[in-house]
């Protein structure tokens, strides 16, 4: 058996091997932004510093970068690449540090963000206890009053809660809500982790965090009127 440590290993070295396969075609394919997220980070002051944890290849950071400060944080090198190369050929790099880091253990002082982004990567994040030391570390690095803003797949898709069953089934859910995502890539068939999410799993799990207060949380139906497909979480930081 392993423990629920290498258990995060294993998990989080599919995540890297296969963003770092995709990267190319992630970034033809997820160029769109949500505005209402920006929305919420944008009124923050432009002289004040921006964090983007799992930023892939910088569609939100790069959009930020006009008018902020921003550190891009992915663990895949390739996505990092391609996100700083943008960068330089937009004239934003001035603006935008990137770098390669497991948001496990980020590398990074106390107290400098007013605002963080986790857009679409707590899910790739297995165990409860592992997403609320995530979570905890935002807190430690945004300063009072920041704003957090997370988003993550719902399970209640149709296409999804096959996925959840199949992998509860065959033995490889950690959690329920696991499931393994697939990704075609040059003939290849590869799979991502996912633990998706209810709603008021995500509520819990954010309100359990001591220094994050919860200011909205509300459902994104994208494809369907009757299917959530994303959960928002706009959170404060109101730590001492």
């Amino acid at each position: 058996m392993y423990s629920a440590k290498e258990y995060y290993e294993i998990v989080r070295k599919n995540i890297k091997d296969v963003f770092e396969r995709i990267y190319f075609s992630y970034d033809r394919t997820r160029g769109k932004i949500w505005s209402e997220l920006m929305d919420y980070i944008v009124r923050i002051e432009p002289d004040r510093y921006i964090i983007d944890l799992g930023a892939g290849t910088g569609r939100y950071s790069l959009v930020l970068a006009r008018s902020h400060r921003v550190l891009a944080v992915d663990v895949a090198y390739n996505m990092c690449k391609v996100t700083l190369r943008k960068a330089k050929r937009r004239k934003l790099d001035a603006n935008l540090d990137v770098i390669v880091a497991d948001i496990l253990s980020l590398p990074l002082r106390d107290n400098i963000a007013k605002g963080i982004l986790l857009i679409a990567v707590l899910h790739h994040i297995p165990y409860n206890m592992f997403r609320r030391k995530v979570l905890e570390d935002v807190v430690r690095v945004g300063v009072k009053g920041g704003i957090v803003v997370i988003t993550v797949w719902s399970r209640y898709q149709p296409r999804h809660i096959v996925r959840v069953i199949s992998t509860y089934l065959t033995g490889r859910a950690l959690e329920i809500g696991d499931a393994y995502v697939k990704w075609r890539h040059m003939g290849r068939t590869l799979k991502r982790y996912y633990h998706l999410f209810s709603k008021g799993e995500l509520r819990r799990l954010v309100s359990s965090i001591n220094g994050l207060t919860i200011e909205r949380i509300y459902t994104m139906k994208l494809r369907s009127k009757y299917f959530p497909q994303n959960y928002v979480c706009v959170a404060v930081v109101n730590k001492c």
